[in-house]
């Protein structure tokens, strides 16, 4: 019958008579109900959908002012020849986004922070080698970029690896995927408060919960992650508070000392931006200390440009010889040209170059946005997260969405967050644009 894949809500404020035009109208639209078809009588239905015969009658007539239903004096009630067409009826398209002046979200960079011509030179370079061109490549990773990762992780990060130890992967997290996928036991994941997401989103999938340590309490990291019953913790440098070496010796030491009580307890080291750091001087990987306990993250998406989606992680021996008894099951996940194309662009010293290139930039932008923001906040109040490219303000209340939608009007982009805090990235704004950009925002705070 016509009604049994009908129904209607009592529940809702919405009167039956008009959740009933409506679903005749949808089921007409898809040809449910298809042209010249007779509907039941104004009493068969009723009866079916257990409603007045009134509600029926109004949901006819409305849809024959539609355009959709004929009646026939003696005969009934018929769906029409010619129905007025779908699109008709679809929404308004949205309007179009308000242009962006000052961009401090965290989701790209500015072109002057990449040497994009020469990237692209590399690209040409990879294209001219037509055997390359024609297999899917190593789904490891190919050879010659590995290689060349080994010795540039040892040389700006400490990482102590060959070129067999590491994988290659389409952005870190897929990487953690495929970490899941071999570790194999479900549990706890600990990780820093706020968390990381996209990280998260990942372990959740795969069974995993989350708990959060707060790194900055007095109670010793060590004994809230035995409390947690943990069996994996994510390291994330990038976004812990600045530590004097003595205190990185210290983290890393209770670190270590908890993954070592257990077999199956292990680290994960997301070394997020670790080689950009640019007032500090870079810490060494934990990687270094304990090759069998630690699995080393990096990516190259913000020292070159996000859209090359290349990560590679360093595994412990143990969860290799896992990866390796099932490497015939996988494909590569990056691009074999990408891949040798960055290999050229590391092994002929370009990324190196660019690291210094960079460092000193983004030294000029953290004085900039910092100094931007002393005219309106005191400077203690200002934090400056350094592999993040950003600050964080502390708000006495969290934004209105009002506020929100003036800084949007204004042409500000943020990265909204829940808690009372302000974060602003200066990785995507050019230097000069700075000053003005933070006084625009900092006046529409202000005026809120």
């Amino acid at each position: 019958m016509i009604y049994d894949y009908i129904t209607l809500d009592r529940n809702t404020s919405v009167p039956l008579c008009h959740q009933l035009t409506l679903a005749l109208q949808k089921s007409i639209d898809t040809k449910r109900i298809q042209k010249n078809e007779k509907l039941p009588s104004i009493r068969m239905a009723a009866a079916e959908l257990k409603v007045s015969r009134t509600t029926v009658e109004s949901a006819y007539i409305q849809l024959c002012n539609k355009g959709y239903l004929e009646s026939r004096p003696q005969s009934g009630y018929y769906v029409q020849e010619k129905i007025p067409a779908p699109q008709m009826r679809k929404n308004p398209p949205p309007a179009p986004a308000l242009p962006v002046r000052w961009d401090f979200s965290s989701g790209q960079v500015v072109s002057k922070t990449t040497d994009i011509l020469l990237w692209c030179k590399q690209m040409r370079s990879a294209l001219q080698n037509q055997a390359d061109m024609l297999s899917y490549g190593n789904p490891q990773g190919e050879d010659s970029l590995r290689h060349a990762i080994a010795e540039y992780a040892y040389r700006t990060r400490g990482v102590e690896t060959e070129k067999d130890s590491i994988i290659v992967g389409a952005g870190t997290q897929l990487l953690f995927m495929l970490f899941c996928s071999l570790y194999g036991k479900r549990g706890t994941v600990a990780m820093p408060a706020p968390g990381f997401k996209q990280a998260e989103r990942i372990f959740r999938d795969y069974g995993f919960s989350i708990v959060y340590v707060d790194t900055d309490k007095e109670k010793p990291l060590l004994q809230q992650l035995e409390e947690s019953d943990a069996c994996l913790y994510l390291d994330i440098p990038a976004q812990q508070p600045k530590r004097t070496p003595g205190e990185v010796k210290q983290h890393y030491g209770d670190l270590l000392a908890w993954a070592s009580a257990k077999e199956e307890r292990l680290i994960l080291e997301d070394d997020y931006n670790g080689e950009l750091r640019y007032l500090t001087r870079p810490l060494p990987a934990l990687q270094q200390m304990n090759h069998d306990k630690v699995s080393y993250f990096g990516s190259f998406s913000k020292l070159l440009l996000p859209s090359v989606r290349i990560a590679y992680m360093v595994l412990p021996k143990q969860l290799m010889e896992t990866y390796q008894q099932r490497i015939t099951d996988y494909n590569p996940t990056v691009g074999k040209i990408e891949q040798l194309a960055l290999a050229a662009y590391i092994q002929k010293g370009y990324l190196e170059k660019h690291l210094r290139r960079l460092r000193n930039l983004y030294r000029k932008k953290s004085d900039a946005i910092v100094t931007a923001l002393a005219q309106y906040f005191p400077l203690d109040a200002i934090s400056l997260w350094e592999t993040s490219f950003s600050v964080t303000i502390p708000l006495t209340y969290p934004l209105k969405i009002e506020t929100q939608e003036r800084l949007t009007q204004a042409g500000i982009k943020l990265d909204w967050t829940e808690n009372q805090s302000l974060r602003l990235s200066f990785s995507g704004i050019p230097y000069e644009d700075i000053p003005a950009g933070v006084d625009t925002l900092c006046r529409i705070l202000k005026e809120s």
